[in-house]
């Protein structure tokens, strides 16, 4: 077995990712000594990935090194029986989480926060490539049902094995209508994970719902957990172009569901830099459509000024810059009569009525052809 000095001084150097340190040690050490379950050696690559630090420019390299020196990523530690997987993706998802809350409080003058997006953004990237590591050496980057876990009834177990490892293998092939019954009352897999904190299945789950199906458990969870549910589905920036135009396709339902959903999201990414910012609100659905497109079609006056106002477009390839607010009634009036000529159909009349309501749109009105030239807005 390893000896205990050199036990100390790599866990002193997994603890500060010193990666000249580790190099030293391991060349001098034994590893098919470290690799023994139970020693304090054997936890290294765990030590790293709770305890190292995220931030430094050689952590991804310290990961890399271990793996490379064929230490058992299998391994789990010995009070929680997790893998490095497992906590990787955990602490992935909570800095992920961390970001969406960061982006909600975030002001122009908070220069503080603006800092820790800048490291919490260094810290994902890291995990990520980490995370990513785990999975090739795992060979799990494409996931395929296992027979073990086919069975309705291992629902549970499935999901307390995803969180344990970190493998989302446990979960692949999951319906989200299945049911298990726990003491008299029947829970689906995302109940279950909020009722016993399974972030990590929560979060792959979520990952292959689609748009209406995210919004519909957001919409029917209790209140207290719809914080936590959005959370969840704002992680990753790809999916919200799509999010946004399925709930403002539905914005004429009587529900005020959709609305206050909208709200939040806005609410969330409106803090984002310009190029995020840009690049969720003029992603496009299946049918290659902005939520622009949709919030003309269907939401009120003040949504699509919100969204011009903040760089939307209806599908240009070149990026828009910001509306003024005063402005974009001007630019909506003008689509609605290049399409309709006005008054030909009952939406432009509504729109037209709509805005003569507004002091702002009719001086706007009055003056389109003195002003037309002077802005620059691709729309």
């Amino acid at each position: 077995m390893a000896s205990p000095e050199k036990i100390k001084q790599l866990d002193d150097a997994v603890r500060n990712t010193n990666y000249e340190r580790m190099l030293e040690v391991l060349e001098h050490t034994d590893l098919s000594q470290i690799n023994q379950s139970g020693t304090d050696a054997s936890i290294a690559l765990i030590t790293l990935i709770r305890h190292g630090k995220h931030m430094s420019s050689e952590f991804y390299k310290c990961v890399q090194l271990l793996i490379d020196k064929n230490i058992n990523i299998n391994l789990k530690d010995k009070d929680n029986r997790r893998t490095a997987l497992s906590w990787a993706a955990e602490i992935y998802i909570n800095e992920q989480m961390r970001k969406v809350r960061l982006l909600k409080e975030l002001t122009d003058e908070n220069e503080i926060t603006v800092n820790e997006l800048a490291v919490t953004n260094h810290k994902l990237k890291q995990l990520r490539m980490t995370i990513e590591l785990f999975e090739k050496e795992l060979g799990i980057v494409h996931p395929k049902s296992s027979s073990r876990f086919s069975n309705r009834s291992n629902l549970c177990e499935r999901l307390q094995k995803c969180q344990e490892e970190g493998n989302r293998n446990y979960i692949s092939g999951i319906n989200k209508s299945d049911t298990i019954d726990v003491d008299g009352t029947k829970y689906n897999a995302l109940e279950l994970c909020f009722k016993n904190k399974w972030l990590i299945p929560a979060a792959y789950i979520f990952d292959k719902y689609d748009a209406d199906s995210k919004i519909t458990v957001w919409r029917e969870n209790e209140k207290e957990n719809q914080d936590k549910i959005l959370e969840l589905i704002l992680r990753e920036d790809e999916g919200i172009p799509q999010l946004l135009c399925t709930i403002l396709k539905k914005f004429q339902q009587k529900s005020n569901h959709y609305p206050a959903c909208y709200r939040k999201i806005m609410d969330v990414i409106k803090n984002k830099n310009l190029n995020d910012l840009y690049s969720n609100l003029n992603g496009k659905d299946f049918l290659f459509r902005t939520p622009l497109h949709y919030a003309i079609r269907y939401a009120d006056d003040l949504t699509v000024v919100e969204l011009l106002s903040y760089g939307a477009s209806l599908g240009s390839t070149n990026i828009s810059a910001p509306v003024q607010r005063n402005n974009c009634y001007k630019y909506w009036r003008m689509f609605w009569r290049t399409i309709y000529g006005w008054c030909k159909c009952c939406k432009c009349k509504n729109t037209k009525q709509n805005m003569q309501k507004d002091d702002i749109s009719l001086k706007l009105l009055n003056s389109e052809q003195d002003d037309s030239s002077e802005e620059n807005v691709m729309i």
